[in-house]
This record gives C-alpha cells, structure tokens and sequence, in this order.
C-alpha cells in the first residue's frame, strides 16, 4: 500500500490548507486518491495546465486527444535515467572531496567504482 493512499496526505493537506505533491505510478491508485481527494473536499481536481477536470480525462475522447502520453512515459524514463547518472557524478564528486579531508586517499579510479557501488544499491 502506497504511503499517500494509506496516510491520506492530500487528505490531510487539504484540512491543514497546505499544498501536497505526490506522485503515483499506477493508473489504479491515482483514481483512488483523487476520488476520495474529491469526495473529502467537494473539489474537482483539474489537470495542472491543460484545464481538464479528472472526469473529463477518465473519458476516451480526451485521452484519444493526448498524443503526449506515450511521451510522458518516454520523459519518465529519460528523467529516471538522468537522475541515476546525476546521483552518480554527485557521489564521485563527494568523494573527491570528503575523503581528502578525512585523511582518506583514493585514486580517481576507485572513486568512480564506490560511487558506481553505491549507486547502484
């Protein structure tokens, strides 16, 4: 169970007047979350941008319309990838200069497989 379906952050948002980001992969719970967000506040959730209310995109008229989807999904995984090669050249760089200053030596080599080591896990 996703920690914004069990917790009801947009929920609990919502009472305190603050804003909530989120994010949700499944399709599933998206629906679940905005409905009980609409159910709660008596709002209807409207797409940032596009000004389509969330009944308007659950129809096929409007997603046949959206031709950015598959894009978005490709963006989604350029953004993935971007961050992890991003997170890997943060980790090296720390390295570099963390380990100097704790008296710690490495060679340029051995820094780009600890950072790749955590990276990776």
């Amino acid at each position: 169970m996703k920690l914004s379906q069990k917790w009801g952050w947009e929920i609990a948002g919502e009472k305190t007047g603050r804003r909530v980001y989120g994010m949700e992969l499944s399709e599933t719970l998206c629906d679940v979350i905005i409905t009980r967000w609409q159910e709660f506040s008596g709002k209807t959730a409207v797409l940032d941008g596009e000004g389509a209310t969330y009944a308007e995109m659950r129809t096929k008229a409007w997603r046949g319309q959206r031709s950015g989807l598959m894009w978005s999904r490709v963006m989604s995984l350029v953004e993935a990838i971007t961050n992890v090669v991003v997170g890997y050249g943060v980790a090296v760089a720390k390295q570099m200069v963390v380990f100097p200053r704790l008296g710690l030596s490495t060679r340029f080599s051995q820094d780009l497989q600890m950072g790749l080591i955590f990276t990776a896990a």
